[in-house]
């Protein structure tokens, strides 16, 4: 909309925006930057104060002199980020403000123009009051807002040309102030990745790990036939449940087994995982 004003449909997206959540963003890379930051005086002190002399000596300088770079230039790379995205919090935090004073102005216009008549259209109900002011004080109205098309509305039209521009002045307050700050911080992140260093490693022909250790291979064969075996961090397995009897079962329950086995009146017991 020209003249600078917006309709509500144009920053409703706002009212799903949640500058607290950026702002955790945020101080997640204040955060690591902040540790890197903590790692650099030490560091100085390993790359500007360790001196000793051997054939490795000048292979560990260049080393240290590496490793201090990607550290100040990772921790210079999270600030930027760390900084746009609270920049970018902060701007939405008051976009987010003119958009509840629209809504405000928007429901004050709406309320007066119920004074005047009812919708009687699914296009009319459903428009913005914004539009529906626009179409009561046409010539012509197009979405057929009132039941009767000549009632007179010159003794709201003051107050509602006021609310009407005053709810469109800050809905486009808010559309501008959260664009121009979505833009800057969108280039601030491009900047901040700039910043991160390039690491690159040089590889020679790539070995098989697995291939190369026949008896890792040997024991993924065997526990891919095994009941028992998961594995580590996959939790109990749900597709398998031990029974007493011979099945096969872990070497921990079976000793259990054998202590119950000797006492008197002892019964065989298993425990099942339960369900996750």
């Amino acid at each position: 909309m020209s003249d600078g004003l917006s309709y509500r449909k144009d920053v409703e997206f706002l009212e799903n925006c949640n500058p607290p959540l950026v702002e955790r963003n945020a101080d997640e890379f204040g955060r690591l930057q902040a540790l890197l930051t903590a790692v650099a005086p030490a560091a100085e002190r390993a790359e500007k104060h360790t001196e000793w002399r051997s054939k490795g000596s000048v292979h560990y300088t260049a080393r240290l002199v590496e490793g201090r770079r990607l550290v100040d230039e990772l921790a210079e790379a999270y600030g930027h980020a760390a900084g746009g995205l609270r920049r970018y919090a902060e701007a939405l935090t008051v976009a987010k403000a003119y958009y509840s004073n629209g809504l405000v102005n928007e429901q004050a216009l709406a309320n007066l123009i119920h004074t005047k008549g009812t919708a009687i259209t699914r296009t009319a109900q459903e428009a913005e009051p914004m539009r529906q002011w626009e179409d009561m004080r046409a010539t012509t109205g197009v979405l057929d807002f009132f039941a009767e098309l000549t009632m007179d509305v010159d003794d709201i039209r003051d107050e509602a040309n006021r609310l009407h521009d005053t709810a469109g002045g800050d809905f486009d307050l808010a559309r501008t102030t959260e664009a121009e700050a979505r833009a800057l911080c969108v280039h601030e992140l491009k900047q901040a990745y700039d910043l991160l260093p390039d690491f690159q490693v040089f590889l020679t022909e790539r070995v098989d790990v697995a291939a190369a250790m026949p008896d890792l291979r040997r024991e993924a064969a065997e526990a891919s036939s095994n009941p028992v075996t998961r594995l580590p961090g996959s939790g109990p397995r749900q597709d398998y449940y031990p029974t007493a009897g011979d099945e096969p079962v872990s070497p921990t329950l079976q000793g259990i087994r054998i202590q119950l086995a000797s006492l008197p009146g002892a019964t065989d017991s298993y425990w099942i995982p339960p369900l996750q």
